[in-house]
């Protein structure tokens, strides 16, 4: 039933406290106009035309799908003394119907191609999508139909493109507009160097080893995670959001508070700020990639860490401690030397890398505190029906390297990687009985 009688609709008028409440029963009853939603009465009316109890500026108006006042049947609504119903006029509550965002592509495609049979089947807009403050990130399958791939080959090079791109940003309220493809399972440095940015300034591309100058003009983008900011440049760096689960399960792990931790692979700070907003006493991770370093520098500033930087040919001239976070600008392999010479280790290694982190093992294992309690967490993506076994292996691996005989090995799934492949976190721990 339509709500619009001679330009007017019907509102409830009622106190601002109680919007929840007669919210909530409009929707129950199906007669919310919530592509209008809840309005402020004082920009709407004026206090002649109505009587209310208290400061009339303490009113909203709900607008409803009631055709008129005589159709109201919520009995719940006509027997409330401190609301009441008004008609007002369109203008004044600023309706504007807004499209679907399939129908404003579906429109535009049709004014571009001038053909009458434009579908949502032949031109779907993309539904797996990340925003990732101010940039919307594409899954690799969008736009991935025949017809809109003819679409996108008839456009090339035109403003069209740019327009379709125009409409999407301005729904997802961004700025940039790209698509993530998969990072090649060789790329140790985690690149994503299949990005395409496809609208938006995201800056020169960068082939030589950034300066402070590079890093002050790329494109930045960020989120929040656990109630932790994090950064990166996605030209340079990637980002999962199905990290998440595992981010999430760090901030409970024993053993942590007033700890050291070694990340081997500490990236943008994946699972390093959690240890940190854990209370771990300091965090040392190792990098390969500068761009991720200055996503970890400047995400750690903004969550009022303390950071230092140390580049390979330099020492780290502070005592253990001095810093929430370290983080040395090189291979890993030189993991154990470094914490040596700082007569430190670490009661939890956290090994990150995909597909395998195998080449870290040794190393983990012996930086790793030899007390028990301390874990190893070993990231592997792993055959569904290959896990037990994997995780059997671990145990024999790690008590040879630790030289203990009691360790423990339990398997937390992260994430589906691929239709028989699942990301795993095995946690290898050294038991009590040693």
């Amino acid at each position: 039933m339509s709500s619009l009688n001679n330009g007017r609709i019907v509102c409830l008028l009622a106190p601002k406290r109680e919007a929840k409440k007669w919210k909530n029963i409009l929707e129950e009853n199906k007669q919310f106009y919530k592509q209008i939603g809840i309005k402020n009465a004082k920009d709407r009316l004026s206090e002649d035309e109505v009587s209310v109890q208290g400061n009339f500026s303490d009113y909203i108006l709900l607008p409803t799908l009631f055709h008129k006042i005589e159709d109201i049947n919520i009995s719940s609504l006509l027997k409330d003394d401190s609301v009441q119903w008004v008609t007002v006029s369109l203008n004044k509550v600023d309706f504007v119907h807004k499209q679907s965002l399939q129908d404003r592509v579906l429109q535009f495609v049709r004014s571009v191609l001038e053909k009458g049979e434009i579908t949502a089947s032949a031109y779907p807009i993309p539904s797996r999508f990340c925003v990732y403050g101010p940039m919307a990130l594409l899954s690799s399958n969008s736009f991935s139909t025949k017809e809109w791939k003819q679409f996108f080959e008839e456009q090339k090079g035109k403003e069209t493109l740019t327009n379709l791109y125009k409409i999407l940003c301005e729904e997802w309220k961004t700025t940039h507009l790209a698509i993530n493809d998969l990072i090649p399972t060789d790329d140790i440095m985690r690149r994503p160097c299949n990005l395409r940015p496809l609208f938006g300034n995201f800056g020169e591309l960068v082939l030589k080893w950034p300066t402070q100058q590079d890093f002050d003009n790329a494109f930045w983008v960020h989120c929040r995670q656990n109630g932790i900011y994090q950064c990166w440049a996605p030209r340079y760096t990637m980002f999962s959001r199905g990290n998440i689960v595992e981010k999430a399960r760090l901030l409970s792990q024993p053993c942590i508070q007033g700890e050291f931790i070694a990340d081997l692979y500490v990236g943008i700070g994946y699972f390093a700020f959690s240890y940190i907003h854990a209370g771990a006493k300091t965090v040392f991770g190792w990098e390969i990639n500068p761009w991720s370093v200055e996503g970890l520098r400047r995400a750690a500033i903004q969550n009022g860490w303390t950071v230092c930087i140390v580049q390979h040919d330099e020492e780290y001239i502070h005592s253990p401690g001095t810093h929430q976070l370290v983080v040395f600008l090189e291979s890993n392999e030189f993991a154990e030397s470094r914490l040596r010479k700082m007569n430190v280790n670490a009661r939890h290694v956290n090994l990150g890398l995909l597909p395998t982190s195998k080449d870290s093992w040794k190393t983990a294992a012996h930086i790793l505190s030899p007390t028990p309690k301390s874990t190893i967490h070993v990231h592997e993506n792993v055959a569904s029906n290959e896990i037990v076994e994997l995780q059997n292996h671990l145990i024999e691996t790690f008590s040879q390297f630790l030289e203990l005989k009691h360790l423990s090995c339990s398997i937390h799934p992260v994430k589906q990687f691929s239709p028989h492949v699942e990301h795993v976190v095995f946690d290898v721990v050294i038991q009590q009985n040693n």
